[in-house]
């Protein structure tokens, strides 16, 4: 008797699952099916399948807010990753707009500016990698939605090295700035030594004329 049952409860199992995915059937065939079903089962029989079929609904409805849950995590992950990306690039063009405009003073500290491209070198090729990386695991995501953990995971594992990289762009970028204010504020000093020592000794040669004129 359980075995019957067991095969019963199969076959409606298989046709809520027909009902579910089968989304071009017309309401007039899914209410036929059904009511076809429901003749052919007594009242206790339809009682117990029914109960089953509810659980095995509520398990298949969790599953699928689970997914979704994982997808939206997953997004969000992603919209993170890209705007860390996007400040990233903003910031590594204004470094180069500085780099370019202080290129004519690399005589004053070649060290610095080789230190600094070499840097610059280094997070380029760590940022190719990252999308590189990237691009793998997203198609390995979509091969494989059971791994929506660890994928999800990955993304953020990535997202904290691209916000180190950031932080660290952004402290080469200050460094470069304070030293070129710090290099800027030295020649606006020595400049106006240089005026003050060219008044002085203007104002010393008018009075040794006028000390000569006298003489004379």
């Amino acid at each position: 008797m359980s075995i019957n049952r067991g095969k019963k409860t199969k076959q409606a199992l298989e046709q809520l699952q027909k009902y579910r995915n089968a989304e071009a059937l017309s309401a007039t065939k899914i209410a036929c099916q059904v009511n076809h079903t429901i003749k052919r089962k007594n009242k206790k029989d339809l009682q117990k399948d029914y109960e089953e079929l509810k659980v095995a609904y509520i398990i298949n409805q969790e599953k699928f807010n689970n997914e979704e849950k994982f997808n939206t995590e997953l997004q969000e992950e992603k919209r993170i990753k890209n705007s860390l990306q996007e400040e990233l690039e903003n910031i590594k063009a204004s470094y180069h707009e500085v780099y370019q405009s202080h290129t004519t003073n690399q005589e004053k500290f070649p060290a610095k500016l080789q230190e600094e491209m070499k840097k610059k070198n280094v997070l380029r090729e760590e940022l190719d990698n990252l999308k590189t990386l990237h691009h793998e695991v997203c198609q390995s995501h979509i091969t494989n939605q059971e791994n929506f953990n660890s994928d999800l995971q990955e993304e953020k594992m990535k997202k904290n090295i691209l916000q180190e990289e950031l932080e660290r762009l952004k402290a080469s970028y200050h460094n470069v700035c304070q030293s070129h204010t710090t290099n800027q504020e030295k020649l606006n000093t020595e400049l106006q030594e240089e005026k003050k020592k060219k008044s002085d000794l203007r104002e010393e040669l008018e009075e040794l004329k006028a000390s000569h004129h006298e003489i004379c």
